[in-house]
């Protein structure tokens, strides 16, 4: 069978259509606790009364750690503070 026979005789490729608002499990929790946490860090930024670099740098880290890591974080600071005394 010759090159061209056999690309007769073969059924076409199928691509699987890609599905751009598709949910996934993981993407969309994590950017949902990215966004909460980008707000969460707005409101402390705006409270602590940060100015626009310090501020946008905490924004970012809280969004990167989420609810976890950002509670992770607070109780080993607070933690810290508690056996320095003060």
């Amino acid at each position: 069978m010759s090159f061209a026979e056999a690309r007769v005789h073969s059924a076409p490729v199928m691509r699987p259509q890609r599905r751009h608002l598709q949910r996934t499990s993981y993407g969309d929790d994590h950017d949902r606790r990215g966004r909460c946490m980008a707000f969460i860090g707005e409101a402390l930024a705006s409270w602590l009364a940060l100015e626009q670099p310090m501020a946008t740098g905490l924004i970012a880290a809280l969004a990167y750690l989420g609810p976890r890591g950002s509670e992770v974080l607070f109780i080993r600071w607070f933690a810290a503070r508690v056996e320095k005394g003060g």
